[in-house]
C-alpha cells in the first residue's frame, strides 16, 4: 500500500470518527450545510476560549474536518443512504480503486447484524472465516463496523462475549490470511482498542 493510500485511510477514519462520535450523538443531520454549521458553532466555542492559537490555524482545523465528513457522507449518499451506519462504514472504509468491487453479502449481512442488534451471526462468521478471500475494504468494513459498537459485550447462540474477543478473532484471521496489513490504519486502530479493552 503507497503511503498516499494511507494518508487517504487515516484521514477517512478521522473523518468516520467524526460522524460516529461528534455528530451522531449529538444527532445532526448528514447534510452539507448542516455538518458545516456544527463545526462552525464548534469554532465560534473554540475561539473563545483559546487564545493560545491563531483563529486561522483554528478555522483550518474545523473546516478539514467538516470537509472529511463531507466526503464520507457524500460517498454514502452515493451508495444509497448517507443515514445508514453500513454505507457510512463502507464509505470511509474503502480506496477509490476499491468502490467498484461489489460488497460480498454474507459480510454485509454480518455487519448489518453487528452494527444494528450487537450480535454475531456463528453461520455468518463461520462463512467469512472460511472465505477463500475477502478484500481489504471488506476486511476494514468488519473492523469498522466492530470497532463503533458503543457496547462492551456482543450476544450470540452460546452467550455474551466481549467486543474485543471479535476484533482480536479479526485481526488475527487478517495477519495470517495476509488479507490486511498491520499498518493499514483500520488495523491498527483496531489493535489498540483490543489493547485498551483488554486492559
Amino acid at each position: 500500500m503507497s503511503k498516499e493510500e494511507l494518508n487517504y485511510l487515516r484521514e477517512q477514519l478521522k473523518g468516520l470518527e467524526a460522524i460516529l462520535l461528534e455528530l451522531t450523538p449529538f444527532r445532526v443531520p448528514l447534510k452539507r450545510q448542516d455538518i458545516q454549521d456544527f463545526y462552525d458553532g464548534y469554532f465560534n466555542l473554540a475561539k473563545q476560549t483559546n487564545s493560545n492559537r491563531s483563529l486561522g490555524d483554528l478555522r483550518r482545523q474545523f473546516n478539514l474536518k467538516a470537509n472529511q465528513v463531507q466526503h464520507i457522507v457524500d460517498r454514502a449518499e452515493s451508495m444509497g443512504n448517507a443515514q445508514d451506519r453500513l454505507n457510512l462504514i463502507y464509505a470511509a472504509c474503502s480506496l477509490p480503486s476499491e468502490r467498484k468491487m461489489p460488497l460480498r453479502r454474507e459480510i454485509e449481512w454480518f455487519c448489518r447484524l453487528l452494527i444494528t442488534e450487537s450480535k454475531i451471526d456463528d453461520g455468518l462468521l463461520e462463512a467469512i472465516c472460511t472465505a477463500p478471500k475477502i478484500s481489504a475494504s471488506e476486511a476494514r468494513l468488519l473492523l469498522g463496523s466492530t470497532m463503533f459498537l458503543i457496547t462492551e459485550y456482543l450476544e450470540r447462540q452460546s452467550g455474551s462475549v466481549p467486543l474485543y474477543r471479535l476484533l482480536e478473532h479479526l485481526i488475527e484471521l487478517f495477519e495470517k490470511r495476509d488479507f490486511l496489513r498491520r499498518e493499514d490504519p483500520f488495523m491498527f486502530e483496531a489493535s489498540c482498542l483490543v489493547e485498551a479493552m483488554r486492559n
